[in-house]
């Protein structure tokens, strides 16, 4: 068997490097590996998917049932601007593309408001009708900012009150709000692309005050339908696109200047809060920036190094809606006590996409893990999913990163990972990147999910104590796919590919010198049994000069339990273990 493996080893070494990664079909290194331990390319997978709750996403199903489908994530997401990211976000998450706008409302306005204002204030008008039908009466809205209780642990609730505030959630016309945002954005765009004089003016419209600035340094303290600043170093309080029940729709712009927005902003409660800031090293502090709760919440900051820190739900966080933070460049630092930086609930899409710089994640620090006696904090940030067990689907969560040299730190659930039925993504294009966390990270599915961490350049170090860096937990997917550059894995256990309680962990990389560290038996290509089946779990070097500490061999095959195994490619000897043989038969 050993010289047949060798054969089949050389036969493909020609064409390995040719091959698409992530591809389902003519992978030669995934299928040597699979075929020394038993198992075709069809066998990674997990069908019939238990949950058929309403909010389960397609992309989760999908996933669990065709895991190296992943591919189909990173291509359809786009980061060119705020309103392609939202656009291809929604897509993922079975909303369809916008319907053609209707024709605004002709709103009567004094005959010296400037053509391009006009307009704006009339985008407006037609947002709030788009709003004001998407489901809920006035009286109405004000119960949905209590859907956050499903997600926030500083509320106590019975089942029977969260099955409540679930069926509050389903009747959220998303695609509706979703259409109604993309419209605002558009409309937007072509109101900056046309630069226009405007004086300093407060008018009272149908829809909500319409406020005017100076180029001088204003202070915002009284809501808003519309708040647009020409220049200077402007201070918000709870006033920056903040959308609530009495205010359905609420949009700020703001052209230039070192801003301090403090309190809510950017936060879609039951309609639609944007915020868009041009240019300048802004600071946000509080809550939304970027956070859709049965509404969409939209922060688009184009240029600048500016701080971001916010609290519970923020910073591209979704609850039966969508919320989107898009900061086009600078090096910018992104902190978050809990469900931020590109985080969902049920029925949620929370998204957080950065364009470029050298920028710093932190989540946690607030709400103690009830593990390791509470020596460590939840993070459930940076591309995660959170449903409610065992009773409804966690939505989609993204964090994407398209550029730069940046540090990821988190706790317990982040970093690409996700708990109970949803799917949490971290993808970083480019840069020599770090992550740190401590459990339920870096590619990790937990609970009938999907997780996963793709960095797709740049010399990378990873480091976690363990249950991540590729694992999949209980009828779950976890994967860590590191496409290029010298890279460093550190984990402890359940790690570096590994499958438990009928799971699939995959741990791939694609080319480089790396060293891969793991202290337990059950990482680096583990498939524990479990429950009368079994579990994946798959470490793939593509090529390089490796290093390992643990299961793994430079040049080797490996097992790693019925399931379970590694391939450090090329391939030199057929295991590590010279007693050791392939298995037979099928999971």
């Amino acid at each position: 068997m050993k010289k047949l493996l060798c054969v089949l080893c050389l036969a493909l070494t020609g064409c390995a490097a040719s091959r698409p990664q992530g591809a389902e079909e003519g992978d030669p290194v995934m299928e040597t590996l699979l075929h020394a331990i038993g198992l075709r390319l069809s066998d990674v997978s997990i069908p019939g998917d238990t949950l058929d709750d309403p909010d389960r996403p397609a992309l989760t199903r999908q996933l669990l049932e065709h895991p190296l489908t992943y591919e189909t994530a990173i291509h359809s997401l786009s980061g060119k601007s705020a309103r392609e990211t939202l656009t291809s976000g929604a897509h993922l998450i079975d909303i369809a593309q916008p319907a053609p706008h209707r024709e605004t409302p002709d709103l009567p306005l004094p005959d010296d408001i400037p053509l391009p204002l006009r307009q704006l204030i009339q985008a407006i008008a037609q947002c709030h009708r788009d709003v004001e039908v998407a489901g809920f009466a006035p009286e109405e809205r004000e119960q949905l900012g209590e859907l956050m209780a499903l997600v926030h642990p500083g509320f106590e609730r019975t089942e029977a009150e969260a099955e409540a505030l679930i069926a509050l959630g389903r009747r959220v016309d998303r695609t509706a709000l979703v259409h109604a945002a993309l419209h605002m954005l558009d409309a937007i765009d072509i109101f900056l692309s046309e630069p226009v004089d405007l004086s300093p003016m407060q008018l009272e419209t149908p829809m909500g005050l319409v406020i005017i600035g100076t180029t001088g340094d204003d202070v915002y303290d009284t809501p808003a339908a519309l708040i647009i600043d020409p220049g200077g170093n402007d201070r918000y309080e709870s006033v920056a696109g903040v959308a609530l029940p009495d205010l359905p729709v609420s949009v700020c712009i703001d052209l230039g200047g070192d801003d301090v927005y403090l309190g809510p902003q950017a936060l879609g409660i039951g309609g639609i809060g944007i915020v868009v800031d041009v240019s300048g090293n802004d600071t946000y502090d509080g809550t939304g920036q970027g956070a859709g709760i049965a509404g969409v919440g939209i922060l688009d900051d184009r240029a600048g190094d500016d701080a971001y820190r916010g609290s519970v739900g923020c910073q591209g966080f979704g609850l039966y809606g969508a919320g989107l933070l898009f900061d086009g460049a600078g090096d910018d630092r992104y902190e978050a006590s809990l469900l931020g930086q590109g985080a969902a609930g049920p029925g949620g899409l929370g998204l957080l996409a950065d364009v470029s710089g050298n920028d710093r994640y932190t989540a946690g620090g607030e709400f103690p893990d009830i593990r390791e006696d509470g020596q460590f904090y939840q993070s459930m940030a940076q591309g995660f999913a959170l449903g409610i067990r065992p009773i409804t689907s966690g939505g989609i969560g993204i964090l994407l990163d398209m550029a730069g040299d940046d540090a990821y730190r988190a706790e317990y659930f982040a970093q690409g990972a996700s708990f109970w039925g949803g799917t949490g993504l971290l993808i970083d294009r480019a840069g020599n990147d770090r992550y740190e966390a401590r459990r339920y990270a870096q590619g990790a599915g937990v609970h009938l999910a999907v997780g996963a961490l793709i960095d797709l350049s740049g010399d990378d170090t990873y480091h976690l104590w363990g249950v991540g860096q590729g694992c999949g937990h209980d009828l779950s997917v976890g994967l860590l796919i590191d496409r290029a550059g010298n890279d460093r894995y550190e984990a402890t256990f359940l790690a570096q590919g590994a499958g438990h309680a009928n799971g699939i962990g995959i741990l791939d990389d694609g080319g480089g010198n790396y060293q891969y560290i793991a202290t337990h038996p059950d990482a680096q290509g583990s498939g524990a049994p479990a429950r009368g089946f079994g579990s994946i779990g798959l470490l793939i070097d593509r090529g390089g000069n490796d290093d390992y500490e643990g299961p793994g061999a430079p040049g080797r095959l490996w097992r790693g339990g019925p399931y379970g195994g590694g391939i450090d490619w090329p391939i030199r000897n057929a295991f590590g273990n010279e007693n050791e043989t392939t298995a037979s038969g099928k999971r």
